[in-house]
């Protein structure tokens, strides 16, 4: 091999070794562009997709302010709808209205022939009004809602303002009632009875005779409000074991209006009049006076006598 043929070899070989290196360094390139890009791309779509969470995180915070928001209203109205249902009298006692499910009381033993309710049907504690119910009727009403006497279940008046009843009503009866109707029945029936209707179990409205029972049997004393001295309640303590419970003043509801609430209580018995179809005998006390017929004397008097479609308060017993 010649001079002239060595250099053209060498020539061709430096000239193709240049291209090679051209290729790979643009190979290298490629790749190098190409990983930027992909990069970049990833990037991209960190940047969106971080965007992206943020805005979602946004909506959903905005979401859950949403849902507190509505928690809140619901708790509000049910807050109002409580504070409707128990009201505040002024001197602290509470007087529950309509509408509202009777919580069972403890059976108080006092050595008696019945056990006595911790507090009155429609409370929840001894010191309560409790709910107001007329005689015979089952569901509680509040003196806003008393509609008088055309409202009672067993009571229809006719357009000459004459009175009928319908149930409970005795032969001798007075001049009020117009009716030759009479079923001598003198005592509750369980149906009619509002204690039985909410507490269930043997729970229900004290005989006259039971009333009696709880007063020969049990001091009564009369305790003054302390920051009024013509208000206060009665604690009736067993002479037998010493437990007690205690009455409050609730008052009673006529025609619509309160009266002798914080002065006097008002107590159903289970017993109808046995001289006035549209009476039951109820049992009455205020300082110093407890008694069955309403005489302005110390300790237990006679029978008293009111409007069926009165409200008044019911101290449930249990057999």
């Amino acid at each position: 091999m010649d001079t002239t043929q060595v250099i053209l070899i060498a020539v061709v070989a430096g000239v193709a070794i240049s291209i090679i290196r051209n290729v790979i360094n643009k190979r290298r390139e490629e790749r190098e562009l190409n990983g930027y890009d992909v990069y970049n791309r990833k990037e991209e779509n960190t940047e969106t997709y971080s965007g992206a969470t943020e805005v979602e995180t946004a909506r959903e915070e905005a979401r859950e302010e949403a849902r507190e928001e509505e928690r809140e209203e619901k708790r509000e109205e049910e807050r109002e709808e409580a504070r409707e249902e128990v009201k505040t009298g002024s001197q602290g006692y509470i007087r529950s209205t309509a509408n509202k499910t009777c919580a069972k009381p403890e059976m108080v033993d006092l050595g008696l022939s019945v056990k006595w309710a911790s507090f009155n049907l429609g409370a929840t504690k001894p010191e309560e009004y409790g709910q107001y119910f007329r005689w015979g009727e089952t569901e509680p009403f509040t003196a806003e809602e008393d509609k008088g006497p055309q409202a009672y279940k067993w009571l229809r008046i006719t357009a000459d303002g004459k009175k009928h009843l319908s149930k409970y009503v005795v032969e001798f009866t007075n001049d009020d009632i117009h009716d030759d109707f009479h079923d001598d029945k003198l005592t509750l029936e369980p149906a009619d009875d509002a204690a039985q209707r909410h507490l269930g179990g043997r729970w229900r409205i004290p005989t006259k005779e039971e009333w009696l029972e709880l007063r020969t049997k049990c001091k009564w004393e009369w305790v003054k409000d302390k920051e009024k001295d013509w208000s206060g309640y009665i604690k009736v303590t067993s002479k037998t074991n010493g437990r007690f419970i205690i009455l409050p003043c609730a008052g009673y509801i006529d025609e619509g209006e309160m009266f002798d609430e914080e002065f006097d209580g008002w107590y159903w018995t289970a017993n109808v009049s046995d001289c006035a179809a549209d009476e039951a005998t109820v049992l009455n006390f205020y300082e110093n006076v407890i008694s069955e017929y309403g005489k302005d004397e110390p300790g237990p008097g006679n029978e008293y006598y009111e409007s069926r479609w009165r409200g008044m308060s019911i101290r449930p017993v249990c057999d």
